[in-house]
């Protein structure tokens, strides 16, 4: 190798406040050592941005000796973290997404009053739409390179620097992974693997790095890994030698100079896995509930502060930090539940109280003439039609003979379920408590307030029934067969979509052999609303399962009883690379529906802000899964457990795992529950039609029972966003406070292209910006395809 072309080395001690808290000053200090003792030498901290939060709360000394080394060793130390919560970022939304890398920049700012301008990242938090979040979030470049690919890993080139074309048509500079450095699950790179091992623990060299990529120019050697995983040999080593030059992430895009290459990775080339069912899927599930309460927290807030209401952005704030650490790679996939049990509860706590108080404050902005009344809030920027209740209690000796909804003076089709009649007072021809169900049908981000009044109202006509003799439910969507093993078949219209030779509901390798689930049903049918239950068991594992049918989407929750039971394959004797018992899906406790689909099938996911298909027989996805041929699909609806498995016709979602894993075993006791929804389709796949039932299931209608009368200017609905001038393809992400403004964010979910044009009565656009806020140039009101935009908006 030419002194003329020196093998650049950048070195980032992957650390934080997760996992490494009480070593990371010890690791500092030596850092700093190394940097008195080798001139040459430097280095970058690629800790959670968290970290430094935290540290001010328990350790305020510990960031201004990081202040005071920076200031010592300035362009030799760096800051390197471009996450606030090092997560993997593909099992994580779209708007955590964003605010992963928008926290991160802040903190860095707040503290150190800089931020690197290179996203870099050790695991893996890299997906086809990385290109526009970074160049959003002020990065001038990134680099390609998944250092430790335990649960993904990205493409390979054969050049030093090229142009990272994302999903959208943005471009940033990069520098990839080389075609031979490392791309399969278990392992680091070639390079990673060098500087944290050479040459103590491998015999694997810098110069025979060199070696395989001579052909490489710039050539760089890259380590972000463990804070303990280094070697003082190999910075001796290369000291003083012209070969090797040390770098930090600021002068790359001074010395790599023009990029040579595009590259133009699909989402596909992007390959993941995750131990689904591992911790019976508590850690993930309870993310999903956080980060989709978050986002619906702010939107109501932001409604409510267009009526002039008060801005709960701190409480915002605060609760978004314990979401994004909660989607700590760690705490996830090593099953951290003390850390889940610390994060999560608080985010949903102050969420709750957002939503209750900007609720109460949106309530209080309406006229209601009736004692009980019911406000509806639709948080999804398209029309959407739920069905809703609300359950009314008359004082005793005063009860009604008849319930009807009203909005405004319009009778609202309805069914009454009556809870009890007479009460103490023993007179049958009153009711005293009822639930009252009815359709509600609103306009994208908007509000209605349903009056209940105690007259004879306009009944929802009986559309549902239950054949028990034959197992047969028949609702105004579907008609299910059911049996001892579970759902026998669905047919919507007179097409079916699921068929067995008998029924299947869940299965699983238990206690090393395989199980199916048997039971009993227990079905009930309302107006324009269906339930069934199924208790049974699966091998060892008790089960009660329930079906909801009012629509389209089938509703499901199941809770397991486990008593430590072991739920999955083990591969005895497996290494570490090779240990692939978490993994191995189709062999968990899982819920699993025979289609019937035939020929050809395809598989569909959402991805952050993108849409692609696959072909694995792991479809694995954020808020949807789906499998179709060309007459049929079938789409899971998740809320936690992103992984649909495709075993041969059969679909499934794993939900329990409790097996050897290489981070640790965890059985399960007790009680667990899952959520989800199953979405039959039939005809060509629509994915717009189902991203939005996703979104709906994921963001549903946000209620609050009003009692008593109130004296607001708003009669009966009101539409706090004009949604007419955006294309239907476009996306509302979120809506949320900042600093006396709104900022809406949009995006372009089927990569088609529209238009989005955002107006609302009570707030002036005041232009678009980017993702951190800051005001940009380009205001087009054209969403190219996959597209993010962000408009302020001044209330």
């Amino acid at each position: 190798m030419s002194s003329n072309t020196p093998m650049y080395l950048l070195s980032y001690d992957h650390g934080g406040y997760i996992l490494w808290g009480p070593n990371f000053e010890d690791r500092f200090r030596n850092a700093l050592e190394w940097l008195d003792k080798y001139p040459s030498f430097k280095i970058g901290l690629d800790n959670e941005a968290f970290t430094y939060d935290k540290y001010e709360d328990i350790e305020s000394d510990m960031t201004k000796k990081i202040n005071e080394a920076l200031e010592k060793y300035q362009g030799r130390l760096a800051i390197g973290s471009v996450t606030y919560g090092q997560p993997l970022s593909v099992f994580i939304s779209e708007e955590s997404n964003v605010r992963q890398l928008v926290y991160a920049v802040r903190t860095n700012l707040r503290y150190f009053k800089k931020t690197p301008d290179v996203y870099a990242i050790s695991e893996h938090a890299l997906h086809s739409q990385i290109p526009q979040l970074a160049k959003q979030t002020g990065y001038k470049a990134a680099i390609m390179r998944t250092h430790f690919m335990m649960y993904g890993y990205n493409p390979q080139y054969n050049v030093g620097y090229g142009t990272w074309v994302g999903q959208d048509g943005t471009e940033i500079p990069t520098v990839p992974t080389y075609e031979g450095q490392g791309a399969e699950f278990g392992i680091t790179t070639m390079d990673n693997w060098a500087l944290t091992r050479w040459p103590d623990a491998t015999d694997l060299s810098l110069e025979e790095f060199g070696e395989k990529f001579a052909h490489i120019s710039p050539l760089l050697a890259s380590r972000y890994d463990d804070i303990v995983l280094q070697c003082e040999k190999l910075v001796e080593h290369v000291e003083g030698n012209p070969n090797y030059r040390w770098i930090t992430l600021e002068e790359i895009s001074q010395l790599f100079g023009k990029p040579q290459a595009q590259f133009s990775p699909k989402p596909n080339e992007f390959v993941v896995r995750m131990p689904w069912g591992y911790c019976g899927n508590v850690i993930w599930n309870g993310c999903r509930k956080a980060e989709t309460a978050q986002v619906m927290a702010e939107r109501i807030n932001s409604f409510s502060v267009m009526l002039g209401g008060e801005t709960m952005e701190i409480g915002l704030d605060i609760s978004w930090e314990n979401v994004l650490i909660s989607q700590h790679h760690d705490i996830q996939i090593c099953g951290l539940m003390s850390d889940y049990e610390t994060y999560i509860p608080r985010s949903l706590e102050l969420t709750k109280e957002v939503m209750k108080e900007s609720l109460a404050s949106l309530a209080s902005k309406f006229e209601c003439n009736a004692p009980h009344s019911l406000l509806v809030v639709n948080p999804n920027s398209w029309h959407t039609k739920t069905l809703v209740e609300r359950e009314v209690a008359y004082p005793r000796g005063s009860g009604v003979t008849h319930a009807g909804v009203f909005l405004g003076d319009k009778p609202v089709p309805c069914s009454v379920t009556v809870l009890d009649g007479g009460g103490a007072d023993k007179r049958r021809d009153k009711i005293t408590r009822v639930v009252v169900r009815f359709f509600a049908e609103l306009d994208g981000l908007s509000a209605a307030c349903y009056s209940i009044r105690p007259v004879e109202g306009v009944y929802i006509g009986p559309t549902d029934s239950y054949d028990a003799e034959t197992g047969t439910l028949r609702t105004a969507f579907y008609t299910i067969r059911l049996d001892s093993n579970g759902i026998r078949t669905i047919q919507k219209g007179d097409t079916t979509v699921v068929d067995g030779p008998k029924g299947a509901l869940f299965a699983g390798v238990i206690d090393g052999t395989a199980q199916e689930a048997s039971g009993k049903w227990n079905v009930f049918c309302r107006d324009g609303f269906s339930q069934a239950e199924f208790m049974g068991t699966v091998g060892a594992t008790g089960i009660r399962f329930v079906i909801k049918i009012d629509g389209e989407v089938i509703r499901c929750k199941t809770t397991f009883w486990h008593s430590g039971e072991k739920i999955g394959t083990t591969i005895e004797g497996a290494e570490f690379k090779d240990n692939t018992n978490g993994f191995v899906h189709e062999d968990k406790l899982r819920f699993i529906l025979n289609t019937a689909m035939e020929g050809s099938i395809t598989g569909i996911r959402d991805l952050p802000f993108c849409i692609a298909e696959t072909d694995d027989k792991y479809i694995q996805g954020n808020y949807w899964m789906a499998a179709y041929d060309k007459n049929i699909g079938l789409a899971y609806i998740n809320s936690g457990a992103m992984c649909m498995v495709r075993e041969g016709n059969a679909l499934s979602l794993p939900l329990a795992y409790a097996n050897n894993y290489v981070w640790g075993d965890r059985y399960l006791h007790g009680e667990y529950s899952h959520e989800f929804a199953i979405l039959p389709f039939v005809g060509k796949c629509d994915n717009l039609w189902l991203h939005r039932k996703a979104l709906e299931y994921q963001y549903p209608f946000a209620l609050l029972p009003v009692d008593g009368e109130n004296r607001g200017c708003i009669q009966d609905t009101v539409r706090f966003m004009e949604t007419d001038g955006v294309g239907e393809t476009a996306v509302l992400s979120t809506l949320y406070p900042e600093k006396g403004d709104l900022f809406a964010r949009f995006y372009e979910c089927a990569g088609q292209g529209t238009v989005c044009s955002p107006k609302s009565q009570f707030a002036a656009n005041a232009g678009q910006v980017n993702l951190l806020g800051e005001d940009i140039a380009d205001n087009c009101d054209k969403l190219e395809p996959w597209e993010i935009r962000t408009w302020k908006l001044k209330p």
